[in-house]
């Protein structure tokens, strides 16, 4: 399965591009669609649209149950509706295609996470990243429960900036606001990556992400070269407004007001599924507040 696109592509700079399949964009888009860059692939390293290839791109729809969210950050009214039962999550198959990832949220601040490969991109998007690389696409070659690479390549690599679990709200929006500011190590660190096109030299990465991508080996041939795919999500357009301090719980059948923030960093909660035409992620109310969402019981 070797990707098989064309010579040029759009860069997946921009966070979340509209839908092109030849109908045009079936959902709404974060931000307007826009030009990018061209690239080719016998560059190092290829911005990540899309590593299923043959789709130019794609767009993002935050749902709340049934209910698709405005992206213009208006106010919507909805009915609380618990539709969803806990179930634990299925483990890889042997017929699974497993991307393994890595999220840059400082030098001292890596994320390892894994993934099914219709789902890679708007999980890793969805963790607001500063950089994402993708390390690995493999096939497993047995079942390979849920984290299960991710606690193996933790455990061989024994690298003080590893993690299983992205950094707390409070400090991904710091760390985007020092972006935003236009200045500093981090702002000319992503500076540099558009400019050369490759994370890994940039952010001195590559060593620690060859040792992932040998373990990722031990379990599944590769499907892609190494680290091939990234993205860098768009730079809001204005500062991050702090966490809200508290969650708010809405009983079953209860109207709230939900108000969703549209810088496009904070748009996922604990459920997301495929819709025909792109990514959509459906909410778990007890999560929203902190995940971006204006929250407000209706008065």
């Amino acid at each position: 399965m070797k990707h098989e696109a064309s010579y040029t592509r759009r860069l997946f700079e921009g966070g979340v591009l509209s839908q092109d399949r030849g109908g045009g964009s079936t959902h709404a888009n974060y931000s307007a669609h826009q030009q990018v860059p061209a690239f080719t692939l016998d560059m190092p390293r290829k911005p990540l649209y899309s590593i299923q290839g043959g789709h130019v791109s794609f767009s993002m729809v935050p749902f709340v149950g049934p209910f698709s969210v405005p992206s213009d950050g208006s106010w919507m009214r909805v009915k609380v509706a618990r539709i969803f039962k806990d179930e634990p999550p299925d483990d890889f198959e042997e017929n699974d295609i497993v991307c393994l990832y890595m999220l840059y949220y400082g030098d001292d601040y890596m994320k390892v996470g894994t993934s099914r490969l219709e789902s890679a991109v708007s999980r890793m998007f969805s963790q607001a990243p500063l950089v994402a690389i993708v390390v690995a696409v493999i096939q497993p070659d047995t079942v390979l429960p849920l984290e299960y690479l991710e606690r193996a390549i933790i455990d061989k690599l024994k690298s003080p900036i590893l993690k299983r679990s992205k950094p707390e709200l409070s400090r991904i929006v710091s760390t985007w606001n020092s972006v935003i500011s236009g200045h500093g190590q981090l702002y000319m660190k992503l500076e540099t990556i558009k400019e050369k096109m490759d994370p890994l030299a940039v952010l001195e990465v590559e060593e620690i992400c060859k040792d992932a991508w040998g373990v990722a080996r031990e379990y599944g041939d590769p499907l892609y070269g190494f680290a091939e795919h990234w993205f860098i999500p768009e730079y809001p357009r204005e500062p991050l407004p702090p966490p809200l301090p508290k969650r708010v719980q809405p009983r079953e059948g209860e109207e709230i007001l939900l108000k969703f923030n549209p810088n496009g960093l904070f748009c996922v909660s604990t459920r997301q599924r495929t819709v025909e035409g792109g990514s959509a992620f459906t909410c778990d109310f007890n999560s929203l507040s902190r995940y971006g969402f204006e929250v407000a019981l209706r008065e």
